[in-house]
């Protein structure tokens, strides 16, 4: 398991989950599910550096990246500049649970994928910043990628179901 993308064909791999807007590519996909991105941060950080108002504010915020590919690093706003936000200093990795860890610490804002941060956000753990700013299809989707072949395995056909299975109940819950 790893958070970077892989050449799935290079590499000899038969699945992939994968997260993001995907390029366009000869793989397989299916999508399982939307992937929502949250912009986030600890009460801990708001009460020492307060909560910005609109995107332009994160400039002068601590910033917790991923360092990956730019699509899936990107934050995007839907209003009023749209696009990319500008973003202050703070750090990169390429780890979203270590991302999530260090927002939950109180180390800076983070724009972090739903599934990880609905439950601290629910218990007030983590606050959800710039609601109105969130474009809704800026965090794209959960895929599942396969390289294109003329005979599937039933082992893959099986954990491809099992997969599309586990997702179906996360989006009921």
């Amino acid at each position: 398991m790893t958070d970077k993308i892989i050449d799935l064909i290079g590499e000899g791999f038969d699945l992939s989950i994968r997260t993001g807007i995907l390029p366009d590519s000869s793989l397989v996909s299916r999508k399982l599910m939307s992937n929502p991105r949250i912009l986030c941060a600890a009460p801990s950080y708001i009460e020492q550096h307060g909560s910005p108002g609109k995107p332009e504010d994160l400039t002068i915020h601590r910033c917790l990246r991923l360092g990956q590919e730019r699509q899936l690093s990107d934050w995007g706003f839907a209003q009023p500049q749209g696009g990319i936000a500008r973003l202050g200093a703070g750090f990169s990795c390429n780890n979203l649970e270590a991302l999530h860890a260090a927002c939950f610490s109180g180390r800076g804002i983070a724009w972090l994928p739903e599934y990880l941060t609905a439950s601290d956000i629910n218990k007030g753990r983590l606050l959800s910043l710039l609601k109105e700013y969130a474009c809704p299809d800026a965090g794209g989707g959960v895929f599942l990628l396969r390289p294109e072949t003329t005979f599937l395995p039933q082992r893959i056909r099986t954990l491809i179901d099992f997969f599309a299975d586990r997702f179906n109940e996360m989006r009921r819950d």
